[in-house]
């Protein structure tokens, strides 16, 4: 189906934003700069394949615009859930740790999953005031009447 250009140029950073997946991949393999993934670093199955979704979820966008809003409003909320997670469990065993008297490793924070959650809040955000679904039909259509 061709989608109008209104639809299409509304959606357009969200769109890229996921089409550009291959090169958040590049920086990760060449720089080892994981801001895409960084709740994920521990676990290279898994970071993969979240690459691999957040593509699917570019081509998703591309091919439905409509949708965008909703995909991406999905996708950066699991994405800062895993941060969230990522920086709390290792501050929780910390705790643990120092409440055993074990020998004290460091906590998960890093500036990989700060610029991770920035760059996740700014899509969230922007896909929220985007999204047709939570404002209703008349902010899908331009406040037209």
């Amino acid at each position: 189906m061709r989608w109008p250009t209104h639809l299409r140029d509304r959606y357009r950073l969200l769109q890229f934003y996921y089409l550009g997946t291959p090169l958040f991949v590049l920086l990760d393999l060449l720089f080892a700069a994981n801001i895409r993934a960084a709740a994920l670093e521990q676990y290279p199955v898994l970071k993969y394949g979240y690459y691999v979704l957040c593509l699917g979820c570019g081509i998703l966008t591309r091919t439905v615009p409509p949708l965008s809003a909703v995909v991406a409003l999905i996708e950066s909320s699991v994405n800062i859930l895993l941060l969230i997670l990522g920086v709390m469990v290792p501050y929780f065993q910390l705790i643990a740790q120092v409440a055993s008297n074990k020998r004290i490793g460091t906590a998960g924070m890093t500036p990989a999953l700060v610029v991770n959650f920035a760059i996740s809040a700014t899509i969230w955000a922007v896909s929220f005031y985007q999204n047709p679904v939570l404002s209703g039909p008349r902010h899908h259509e331009g406040g037209r009447r």
